[in-house]
């Protein structure tokens, strides 16, 4: 991926920045004491935002 198809990503995510590791292991961290035993059967996109906000971008072949 280009440096400027990532940036133009994160530009239309809602926080303005890319994920990290730290982003999906803290998710995994709130979903594994067992007060979060009623969280079942869910999709958590750890994505800032990007599956509500991002518009259609087309995906161009590298080149």
């Amino acid at each position: 991926m280009t440096d400027e198809r990532r940036g133009a990503l994160v530009a239309e995510t809602r926080n303005k920045r890319a994920g990290t590791a730290w982003d999906i292991a803290r998710t995994a961290f709130f979903l594994a004491p067992p007060g979060a035993r009623l969280i079942t059967g869910r999709t958590i996109h750890v994505s800032g935002g990007a599956f509500t906000t991002r518009q259609h971008l087309p995906i161009r072949p590298p080149g």
